[in-house]
């Protein structure tokens, strides 16, 4: 019985057979990767009047997110998982009012100074992560209601976009489903077309 070759091992031949072509490819990976990492800058995001603390937690609520969305879409142990994560990441931090900065904003840039602590304390429920209005979120919850979505615990407002709200509900089985809400707090179930 003779040995047959598919067209694949005449690739693993070649590599076998050639310590220097193993080295060349070697020396590219290494190169892109360092490459990679350079071209990589660290995102600096800006929103007028906030501070370092809230800009930590508005980030955290938003990481939270995009690790439960990965999850809710079957994205655990993906390869991609982490982009996913940043991509939600990213648009939560938008919805909530935050901008990156261009690269000469980010060299001049210093932290923002703390308000007053009544001014703070006053404009604290509007921009906090996830507050919305009470109205609009009575109609959220009530919108799941109909819906026979089994609600647990209060709907989170994600992302803010042309006028209209998101919102992310979980189910008491770990379910998730998003309803939007536009300007005149008119709610509906997310849909692709959304």
């Amino acid at each position: 019985m003779g040995l047959t070759c598919r067209p694949a091992c005449g690739m693993a031949r070649i590599f076998s057979e050639s310590p220097d072509m193993k080295r060349q490819l070697l020396i590219l990976a290494l190169a892109l990767s360092v490459v990679g990492c350079v071209a990589t800058a660290p995102k600096v995001w800006l929103k007028a009047g906030a501070t370092d603390e809230q800009f930590r937690r508005d980030r955290l609520t938003c990481r939270q997110y995009g690790m439960q969305s990965a999850q809710a879409n079957g994205l655990s142990g993906n390869m991609f998982v982490e982009v996913w994560i940043s991509d939600r990441t990213t648009e939560c931090l938008q919805g909530l009012g935050y901008h990156e900065a261009a690269s000469a904003q980010t060299a001049a840039y210093s932290p923002p100074i703390a308000a007053p602590e009544r001014a703070v304390a006053s404009a604290a429920p509007a921009s906090a992560p996830g507050a919305a209005p009470d109205v609009e979120r009575e109609r959220v919850t009530r919108v799941l209601a109909e819906s026979g979505f089994p609600l647990a615990g209060e709907p989170l407002r994600f992302k803010q976009s042309n006028g209209r709200s998101f919102y992310e509900a979980r189910g008491t089985q770990g379910q998730i489903t998003q309803v939007v809400c536009d300007a005149e707090s008119n709610c509906h179930l997310r849909t692709v077309h959304d």
